[in-house]
């Protein structure tokens, strides 16, 4: 089964999901506080709202261009490894500074620090998410590498891993058509080689065909004498 590309989609789709939950979840808590106290939040508001407004800007357009574009360079393997890896730091960062407001924070609204909490989760769940799919994505180029197969420009959605082995989705135009039927040569339908008949004609003297003998010539030749 090809799962690269399908694993694919249900990472980003789902970390689009989660992204957007993030952004609302943070202008909620910092909507809070601002109304408490002027000009007044918590950092790990607003570095989760950047981080949230990064992922959607970014990941939602390589969404939308891969289904436009074929071969675009947002789909390139090594872009994805590049740009979703500065994605999961930022997703971690951004769990990691909620966890610690969270536990420095004494006393707190329930619906405030159940806020809180689902932000930290998220965080911490877009990153392991978006880890695992770079280091899927470096194994499938180490595994290509390994077989002689430089993957790293490639579509993603073209590579496949059927059987433990790197293939692509992309037809070889080197190859031989299955479809078009080869002959040996002299033998391609409609030439113009007459059959061969097992039984070959005798032709006479005169240069008509039969299966008599040539008779002997009655009259004598130059040199005198008479043929036998």
């Amino acid at each position: 089964m090809s799962s690269l590309p399908l694993v694919r989609t249900i990472v980003l789709r789902a970390s689009n999901v989660m992204a957007l939950i993030v952004l609302a979840l943070s202008a909620y808590t910092l909507s809070v506080t601002t109304s408490v106290v002027s000009n007044l939040y918590f950092t790990y508001s607003a570095l989760a709202i950047a981080t949230a407004v990064i992922h959607l800007c970014s990941v939602i357009p390589m969404n939308v261009i891969c289904l436009l574009r074929d071969d675009a360079f947002t789909s390139k393997l090594a872009f994805e490894v590049g740009w979703l890896s500065f994605l999961w730091v930022m997703w971690l960062a951004t769990g990691a500074q909620t966890a610690a407001t969270l536990g420095a924070v004494v006393h707190c609204l329930d619906a405030f620090c159940g806020a809180t909490q689902a932000i930290a989760a998220f965080g911490f769940l877009l990153w392991a998410l978006l880890l695992g799919y770079v280091i899927a994505l470096l194994c499938f180029a180490i595994r290509a590498a390994q077989a002689g197969q430089n993957i790293w420009m490639t579509d993603v959605k073209h590579v496949r891993w059927l059987e433990g082995t790197v293939n692509y989705e992309k037809p070889n135009l080197t190859s031989p058509n299955p479809n078009v039927a080869t002959y040996p040569p002299g033998s391609y339908p409609g030439s113009m080689a007459s059959p061969v008949s097992p039984h070959p004609q005798q032709y006479s003297l005169s240069g008509h065909p039969g299966n008599a003998p040539p008779q002997p010539h009655p009259y004598p030749q130059q040199g005198g004498g008479y043929q036998a």
